[in-house]
């Protein structure tokens, strides 16, 4: 019954043959969702960031099977795609919010008998609630989600068993999970509830069943957005990427599959893997243009203090139409000239993160807040730069000898002290090293609590994390709800989604 509506119209649609709707009213709610192969192959193209090919065949499509509202939903993942690489704040109010509010009037035209009219609907709120998130705007996010929300409730209720349903509530309580603590009071007040580890736990179930039933029309796009919210919450937990199927997240084949799965190995520290990852992704004109690659090439580059980075961050520079990552890339120019010791192009680079671009993302926020330091003529500790880009790469001992030619004595600032044993600390943990490690973190938590910086809040993390491994749940229990209590200026959101999620799945244990 569920599809009743739909069968009736696909048998009279020879009836409206030649005729194309103009407008969503005249559907009266006679609309329905049906995929064949050639959607398929349209999604599998949006997904991979074939657009200019799978543009005209949408409109096409549309044109053909004007009662057929998949191709509107379609749609929207391109400007959804367009926002998150390379968005203006003047398009996505503009332009793509113009689209988009045109797009949910033709899917509310869907049957009330078909599970799909509901669900496209609430995705579409749960996609831009993640574009307004990026970009800062948490007023509309909040808006956003709490609109998904109510749509997913009444459809889970009519259709529970529907599965593209359960990824969505995934997303859902994954992003409800993240908002940040200062604003959570307005979530419950909203009626909103779930947990990252809730909602990562649901997509899971969905990647699963993808593993079981290849012909699920979700499977490629349920990876990719699965890879999306653990980037955004910094999760760099291997056992939730291990969820990833690379048979499907082909980075060979699909530019955001390389996107995902090299910022993946960045954040294990295995930059050697992100820059072979880099080197093979697809490029050239069928595919969208993803200049913040070359920031991610490099970065990777930077962490094995190669300065011939410069030439990959001048590349995005040149070619980067959108407002996030630009601070980013005139910081990481500035630490090159740092590095090279030309203090007078360090501060040069650093007076242009000033100028342009935005401060949305946590590495452009990291960029300000440096850029401040430096109006203060306080300049990072080049013998700390070192180690901490070694660190990100992964080069564990090389940033160990690093520290070790640091003299304390020389630090000046309290930021540099205090970093010193964050980096001492976050090494030894690589180095397996965790007794000594754990000192060295009660260090960073004594001088650094309740200051701007992020290294008390991380530091209290990873306390956890090693607790935990220990099965010292409740040792890890107290660093986690220490985290949770700092307010870092920077990686807040990261931080202290991790923190929730582990406390989730210690609040399991018990049980």
């Amino acid at each position: 019954m569920n599809y009743f509506y739909s069968l009736c119209f696909l048998l009279l649609a020879p009836t409206f043959s030649g005729y194309a709707q103009t407008s969503p009213e005249e559907l009266n709610h006679a609309g329905f969702f049906k995929w064949n192969d050639d959607l398929d192959g349209m999604f599998h193209d949006v997904m991979t960031l074939k657009f200019n090919a799978v543009i005209p065949r949408l409109i096409q499509e549309k044109k053909q099977n004007s009662f057929n509202l998949i191709p509107h939903y379609l749609e929207d993942y391109i400007d959804f795609f367009h926002a998150f690489i390379d968005g203006k704040p003047k398009d996505i109010y503009g332009k793509y919010l113009e689209r988009k509010e045109k797009r949910l009037l033709w899917l509310e035209q869907g049957a009330e008998a078909d599970p799909y009219t509901l669900f496209t609907q609430a995705d579409i709120h749960l996609r831009w609630g993640m574009i307004y998130a990026l970009f800062q705007d948490n007023m509309e996010a909040f808006k956003s989600i709490k609109k998904a929300a109510v749509l997913l409730e009444r459809n889970d209720k009519k259709f529970p068993k529907f599965l593209p349903n359960k990824r969505a509530m995934g997303i859902l309580h994954t992003m409800v999970g993240a908002i940040p603590g200062k604003y959570q009071w307005g979530a419950s007040l909203a009626g909103l509830r779930g947990n990252i580890r809730q909602g990562l736990g649901e997509i899971e179930e969905v990647i699963d069943h993808g593993k079981r039933h290849p012909e699920f029309e979700f499977n490629e796009e349920v990876q990719v957005i699965y890879g999306m919210l653990l980037l955004y919450m910094g999760n760099s937990d291997l056992k939730a990427w291990g969820a990833i199927n690379t048979e499907i997240l082909d980075y060979t084949k699909n530019p955001m599959a390389a996107y995902i799965l090299a910022n993946r190995s960045i954040k294990t520290g295995k930059s050697k893997q992100a820059i072979m990852i880099l080197d093979k992704y697809p490029k050239g004109e069928e595919y969208y243009h993803f200049p913040y690659m070359d920031v991610m090439v490099g970065m990777c580059k930077l962490y094995r203090l190669d300065l011939d980075s410069e030439k990959d961050f001048n590349n995005f520079l040149s070619r980067y139409r959108g407002v996030n990552g630009i601070k980013e890339a005139y910081h990481r120019l500035a630490w090159i000239y740092l590095l090279r010791k030309d203090g007078s192009k360090y501060r040069y680079y650093m007076s242009l993160v000033e100028k342009r671009g935005e401060h949305n993302t946590a590495q452009d926020r990291t960029a300000m807040n440096e850029m401040e330091e430096a109006k203060q003529k306080n300049v990072p500790n080049v013998d700390l730069l070192q180690a901490r880009l070694l660190y990100d790469g992964g080069y564990y001992d090389k940033a160990f000898n690093a520290m070790k030619a640091c003299n304390a004595k020389d630090l000046k600032t309290d930021q540099e002290k205090i970093e010193y044993t964050y980096r001492t600390g976050r090494i030894l943990q690589k180095m397996k090293k965790n007794d000594d490690a754990l000192k060295s973190y009660a260090e960073t938590i004594d001088k650094g609590t309740k200051k701007p910086y992020y290294y008390a809040c991380n530091a209290a993390l990873q306390s956890g994390k090693i607790h935990e491994s220990r099965e010292e749940f409740e040792k890890a229990k107290v660093f986690y709800e220490m985290c949770l209590k700092e307010k870092p200026d920077q990686y807040q959101v990261s931080l202290h989604s991790q923190a929730k999620e582990r406390l989730a799945v210690l609040k399991k244990k018990k049980k």
